[in-house]
């Protein structure tokens, strides 16, 4: 039996009505595997009756070596010549495609049928009807031609009611109410329900356990979720050693100290801190604050300042207010104003000099842009697959801070229009159980005719090209690809390789140079009970450093979290 089981059977239909010549009916299958045989059989019955052969069934088989013979009664072939519709809604019948094409002489299918049902209650239960019911009345049945006229009982009209939250997550059911878009008393929406878990994929301090569960009493639905709170909130600290440079060999020591806050006050606001000196008098101070749902309306605001000093150079400080809009449960859309003013912190020793000769300027650039995130990743700290994007756009009045006595410029060329495009594409594929590859592009572009080196982007390090200091590149222009496989050995603990490079341009006054810098190198990030540890080793190379062991960068880092 063990052997036959495994020979290939090549399966032979064979209809002893006449009536199936006119049909499109199968002829042959092939199955590898002798115990298949009943499922294909029974598969080609349901395909038959499908055609219309609605009392078709098997008369026999008969085995002969490799091939079996299945011989078919079909019987009459049943056809539609009329489905009415008139007992449904106006309302319904003007929402739902019901492809009544499919019941005027057309062969009767059970499926279609069947479908069509799924079609118009599935339309119901997102309009306050979860328990409406279809049925057939009047059905006539003229030898082998059926009509029959479609009923539709709608049942009560079901409001929603409120949200019933368990578990050990401490979070406003306010919050929750404008987080997920319900409102108390408006009609019954099975899609909202369905779209509650991917929309808590957002939410890093809490997960939801099972499926939402629904109750309905007295024409009111309750919605139970249970959530699991998550170690969300992060303190990270980072030390790390570089050189000095190529003809200095001491090592210099890096540090970096963020602090995220979620969920503030139980209602979903979040506050970020982040400082870093990556290299002698320069450092950088972030801080921004996200407050969901204000005034319980769908508007999420953000407040962002940053300040960074570059050694002796300049110091730009950026104020930044933006107001976004949930458009789906994983897309915002955000509107954004911004305030950048720069200083020069070391002044020319020159009467006069022309302005295009100069590196840095003393500016003030007022901006207004848009931009769009969507993000699809299956878990926010560590995302195994799924993709985010984003775009952004701004333009904005600059102005050049500066005497024109000072300087050989006419009054009107100290102020110009300015603006910048930013996009980033992220994805995540499961290579198996425990491998995940992660690749992501970004790129950005500045555009004006007054720009210096202040203005530009800011590049190299951990967070877009390792195995370069913090924020060694200027750009104007730039565009990073990485590759990253990881390969876990724990639920957040992994070891992972890496390849980052770049094409980077500095376009300002009078000059322009391209480079396209790459890293690579490996890491390894692993869990302990109060957060995560991490090491990382990268090499680099650009026009600045050559690809030497003695320029590698080492970064250790541990992020509490509770």
């Amino acid at each position: 039996m063990a052997g036959q089981s495994e020979l290939t059977y090549q399966m032979r239909y064979i209809y002893k009505d006449k009536s199936g010549k006119s049909a499109k009916l199968p002829k042959q299958s092939v199955i590898k595997d002798s115990t298949l045989l009943t499922d294909e059989v029974q598969s080609t019955v349901d395909q038959i009756h499908e055609a219309g052969f609605l009392l078709a069934s098997v008369d026999s088989i008969s085995l002969k070596s490799r091939q079996a013979l299945v011989y078919f009664s079909l019987g009459e072939r049943y056809h539609w010549i009329h489905l009415s519709v008139d007992a449904l809604p106006k309302s319904l019948r003007g929402k739902v495609d019901l492809k009544l094409n499919s019941y005027h002489h057309k062969p009767v299918s059970l499926r279609a049928f069947a479908q069509l049902k799924e079609r118009i209650l599935a339309y119901a239960e997102n309009v306050g009807y979860p328990f409406a019911k279809i049925g057939l009345q009047d059905i006539s049945m003229d030898s082998v031609n059926l009509s029959a006229k479609l009923i539709y009982e709608s049942g009560p009209l079901i409001t929603f009611d409120s949200l019933m939250v368990s578990g050990d997550v401490k979070v406003k059911n306010r919050f929750l109410l404008n987080y997920l878009k319900f409102k108390s008393g408006e009609v019954f929406n099975q899609q909202k329900i369905d779209r509650i878990p991917k929309g808590l994929l957002s939410l890093a301090f809490l997960r939801l356990k099972g499926a939402p569960v629904v109750s309905f009493q007295y024409d009111k639905a309750f919605v139970q979720l249970h959530f699991e709170k998550q170690k969300a909130n992060k303190i990270d600290g980072l030390i790390g050693f570089t050189t000095k440079g190529t003809q200095n060999r001491k090592l210099q020591l890096t540090g970096q100290f963020l602090l995220e806050l979620n969920n503030l006050f139980a209602s979903g606001k979040k506050l970020f801190i982040n400082w870093q000196q990556f290299k002698s008098q320069s450092q950088s101070l972030s801080i921004t604050y996200n407050h969901p749902s204000l005034l319980n309306t769908p508007l999420d605001v953000g407040f962002h300042f940053s300040l960074f000093k570059e050694d002796s150079s300049f110091q730009n400080i950026r104020r930044k207010l933006s107001i976004g809009h949930r458009t789906s449960a994983a897309g915002t859309i955000s509107f954004n104003s911004e305030l950048l003013t720069s200083t020069r912190l070391r002044r020319d020793t020159v009467d006069v000099a022309p302005l295009d000769s100069l590196h840095f300027m003393d500016s003030r650039y007022l901006n207004y842009g848009v931009s769009y995130e969507l993000n699809h990743v299956d878990d926010q700290g560590m995302p195994r697959k799924g993709f985010t994007l984003g775009l952004a756009g701004m333009v904005g009045n600059k102005k050049i801070l500066v005497d024109p006595n000072q300087y050989s410029v006419e009054q009107k060329n100290l102020k110009s229009v300015q603006f910048a495009l930013e996009s980033f594409f992220q994805s995540y594929y499961p290579l198996g159980r425990y491998s995940v590859l992660m690749a992501s592009i970004k790129s950005g572009k500045l555009f004006g005719k007054q720009l210096y080196l202040n203005d530009f982007f800011r590049l190299g390090g951990l967070k877009t090209i390792r195995g370069f200091n913090e924020n060694l590149f200027f750009a104007s222009g730039y565009v990073i690809g990485s590759l990253e496989e990881r390969f876990y050995f724990a639920n957040q603990s992994m070891f992972f390789l890496f390849l980052d490079w770049a094409y980077i341009t500095q376009k300002y006054q009078v000059y322009k140079t391209t480079d396209y810098p790459f890293g690579f190198g490996s890491g390894i990030s692993f869990e302990t009970k109060n957060g995560v540890f991490s090491f990382v080793y990268a090499l680099g190379k650009s026009k600045q450093q050559a690809l030497d062991f003695k320029t590698s960068k080492v970064h250790i880092g541990y992020t509490s979290r509770f």
